[in-house]
């Protein structure tokens, strides 16, 4: 593993305040009536730093949708958690039911305002979209 350089640090920090703006102005207004200027003042971050992450304010969103769902499946996929739901639709002995559940709830706890905003917003449709596809392909992965 390399080390994280300041430059690095800073890069992560710059990407952290913009995704927090983003959801922060999410909340109240549609994706296409926030502006980059909007942004980056909610943010405290320049245009040029925007740009430079970011093509446009719709990959800064394609990029919280994608961190959310990512960190949901890994969180489902590491603590085996179709399986357990499985065992238990099948009735066979199921595992530690709440330790199976903590990672995921810890999580949604954890990230409640960013998931509520992205799943419950006006443009929400992709990101339930996205929320669907994981699910799915988790059963059927599951389930083969």
């Amino acid at each position: 593993m390399r080390n994280i350089t300041k430059k690095d640090a800073l890069s992560l920090e710059t990407k952290k305040v913009l995704k927090a703006a983003l959801i922060e102005l999410y909340a109240v207004h549609p994706i296409s009536k926030i502006s980059i200027n909007q942004l980056c003042a909610k943010a405290g971050v320049s245009r040029g730093s925007f740009y430079y992450h970011y093509a446009n304010i719709y990959e800064l969103l394609e990029t919280v949708e994608n961190d959310i769902v990512n960190d949901i499946n890994i969180c489902v996929r590491r603590n085996s958690l179709l399986e357990s739901i499985m065992s238990r639709s099948n009735g066979t002995e199921p595992g530690n039911s709440v330790a199976e559940y903590v990672c995921l709830l810890d999580y949604l706890e954890q990230n409640r305002r960013a998931v509520s905003i992205l799943y419950l917003g006006s443009d929400s449709s992709f990101f339930r979209d996205k929320l669907i596809q994981m699910t799915l392909y988790n059963l059927r992965t599951a389930f083969s």
